[in-house]
C-alpha cells in the first residue's frame, strides 16, 4: 500500500466496527462514565434546558444521549456507517436529539448556533496535518455562539508518552484485542492497529489509525488562539487539577466571548 495514500484516506470512517464499538463507544462502563461528563458540564457551565448543544463527533451518542434525556435540545454528528446506525437506535425515543451524518471539517451549517459544542473522547488531532487540525478546532469554535462555551477532551502526550507500550492486549468476556502503535517524535502523530476478536463467533476486525498527540500546554496555546477566554483546564470531571504527566485525558474548557475580538488578536475567522 503507498504510504503517503493510506495516510490521507479518512481512516476515522472506518475505525470502529461492531466489535470495537462494543468494546469501547457502546461498553457499559463508557456509558457510565458519560453520565458523569455530562453531570459535571451541567453544574460546571450552569446549563438550562434551553441551551443547544453539538457533540461532534458522537460516535455510539453516549453523550448525546444523557444530554437527551435531561430534556437538553442536542445534535450529534457522525460519519462512521456503524456508530452512526447505533448512536440513532440509542437516541430513537428522544424528541430532542436529533443525529446528522456529517463530515466534522465542515460544520459551517452550524455557525454560532450552539451555547455548548463538545469534543470528547481523544477526537481531535484525526487529520494529516496540523494545518487541517487546526482549522478543525476553528470549526469548532464557529459553531459555539457568543457566550457559549466548547470543551474539548484529549490524550495528554506527556502522561502517554511516560507509560507507551507498542504493543499491548486484553480481553473482556466477549472479545480478545490487541493494540500495535508506533509514536513519531518528529511529527508528534501516533499511528498503529487495533484488532479484536469476537470470543464466541471467531470473527476478527482490524482498524487503523493517526492521530496527531498534544501536551496540555500545546492545547492551551492553540485554543488560546482561537480568541477564546476564560480557559480552564481539569484533570477529570472531579475538577482536580492538572498534572503534565498523571493526567491521561484533560478537559479544556473555552467559552466564547460575546463580542468580535478585534484585528489586534485575528482570532475567529468568521
Amino acid at each position: 500500500m503507498n504510504q503517503n495514500k493510506k495516510l490521507s484516506s479518512p481512516w476515522h470512517k472506518k475505525l470502529y466496527g461492531p466489535l470495537q464499538i462494543r468494546e469501547t463507544l457502546n461498553a457499559p462502563r463508557y456509558h457510565k462514565t458519560a453520565k458523569t461528563d455530562v453531570e459535571f458540564l451541567i453544574q460546571s457551565l450552569k446549563l438550562n434546558k434551553n441551551h443547544n448543544i453539538l457533540d461532534v463527533p458522537c460516535g455510539a451518542g453516549r453523550h448525546t444521549l444523557c444530554f437527551g434525556k435531561k430534556g437538553f435540545f442536542v445534535t450529534g454528528v457522525e460519519i462512521n456507517k456503524h456508530c452512526l446506525k447505533l448512536a440513532q437506535k440509542n437516541c430513537r425515543n428522544l424528541k430532542t436529539v436529533a443525529i446528522k451524518k456529517a463530515n466534522m471539517k465542515n460544520l459551517s451549517w452550524a455557525k454560532n448556533k450552539f451555547d455548548l459544542v463538545i469534543n470528547l473522547y481523544t477526537s481531535f488531532g484525526y487529520f494529516k496535518t496540523d494545518k487541517e487540525n487546526q482549522s478543525f478546532l476553528y470549526e469548532l469554535v464557529k459553531s459555539v455562539k457568543p457566550g457559549g462555551h466548547l470543551v474539548i477532551q484529549t490524550i495528554n502526550r506527556d502522561w502517554l508518552l511516560k507509560v507507551f507500550s507498542p504493543v499491548d492486549w486484553s480481553e473482556s468476556p466477549h472479545s480478545y484485542y490487541m493494540h500495535g502503535r508506533k509514536y513519531d517524535p518528529k511529527t508528534n502523530y501516533m499511528e498503529g492497529y487495533n484488532f479484536y476478536l469476537d470470543k464466541k463467533s471467531g470473527k476478527g476486525e482490524k482498524a487503523y489509525h493517526r492521530i496527531r498527540l498534544y501536551s496540555i500546554s500545546e492545547m492551551k496555546k492553540l485554543l488560546s488562539s482561537t480568541g477564546l477566554v476564560s480557559l480552564k483546564v481539569f484533570a477529570n470531571t472531579k475538577a482536580e487539577a492538572v498534572n503534565k504527566y498523571s493526567s491521561d485525558h484533560p478537559l479544556f474548557i473555552g467559552k466564547k466571548p460575546k463580542r468580535k475580538i478585534g484585528k489586534k488578536n485575528q482570532p475567529l475567522r468568521e
